[in-house]
């Protein structure tokens, strides 16, 4: 009898323990989980940086990088009054001011580009007169060649076109000059019009290799048609090539319908000082 009542007396604390136990359990499940841990937004500094040389778009994109992350930092840039506008700690601040320094430096020029002289030669030549006229220099040993495998017997110098142009640049010309081959009397002027794109390919040993592309050199001389009517006929050549400084090179020949002669262009690059 005696143990039933002790059993009776213990049960009702044994429940108040196990109720306790269960309300703080619930206490605990119901309390909020801890949050990041931030730095605070107190000492934050605004200052504003001049940037002289360079786009402060880019510059600002790049010093971004030095921010200390804390709430309310910042860098923006004006276009328009050439400044940064930088929010955060002295310290940090002090960082991208130095570092501004050292990007707020002028750009290089660009490199200066070379600047060349170009020749175009222009020469008729015939496989029936013999007349030789006295050439420029260096152009006798391509004549000489020309007469070997053309079988060409004559040769009369015309005119030189002379252009200077840089490199990667372009040379053109146009004009109207008295016929450049043998006509019928008053038959009329002579147009001719030359182009060309010049690129530089490589420097060996001192000299350039040069590329002329898209080449043109084209000459309307006119033709007397029945009663006296004149039509023009169209010659000359179009081509791409390469050369080496101060090579001569024939571009091409074109033979004229109207004339026993044929034309040929000779081209040569120099580099100016």
């Amino acid at each position: 009898m005696k143990l039933k009542a002790i059993l009776w007396l213990l049960i009702p604390a044994l429940l108040v323990l196990h109720l306790s136990a269960v309300a703080q359990s619930n206490n605990e499940q119901k309390k909020p989980a801890q949050t990041a841990q931030v730095m605070p937004a107190e000492g934050l500094k605004t200052k504003m940086l001049e940037v002289k040389h360079r786009d402060p778009r880019e510059v600002g994109q790049v010093l971004r990088g030095l921010l200390s992350g804390a709430p309310e930092t910042g860098i923006s840039s004006s276009d328009e009054f050439k400044t940064l506008t930088v929010r955060d700690y002295p310290e940090n601040i002090a960082t991208i001011e130095e570092a501004l320094k050292r990007l707020d430096v002028p750009a290089p020029p660009p490199p200066l580009k070379r600047s060349y002289e170009v020749q175009i030669y222009l020469v008729a030549t015939s496989r029936n007169a013999t007349e030789k006229t006295t050439l420029p220099a260096g152009l006798e040993p391509v004549m000489t060649q020309l007469q070997e495998t053309l079988r060409y017997k004559g040769y009369r110098y015309i005119t030189t076109f002379v252009n200077r142009v840089e490199e990667s640049g372009s040379v053109s010309g146009r004009g109207i000059t008295d016929p450049m081959f043998p006509l019928p009397a008053d038959s009329g002027k002579c147009f001719y019009e030359y182009r060309a794109d010049l690129l530089r390919i490589a420097d060996e040993a001192g000299k350039d290799t040069l590329r002329l592309r898209n080449f043109a050199f084209r000459v309307k001389t006119p033709v007397v048609l029945g009663k006296g009517d004149v039509s023009y006929q169209d010659s000359g050549v179009n081509t791409d090539l390469s050369l080496r400084e101060d090579e001569k090179v024939v571009v091409g020949t074109a033979n004229l319908g109207v004339s026993d002669e044929a034309m040929i262009v000779v081209v040569s690059v120099r580099k100016l000082k």
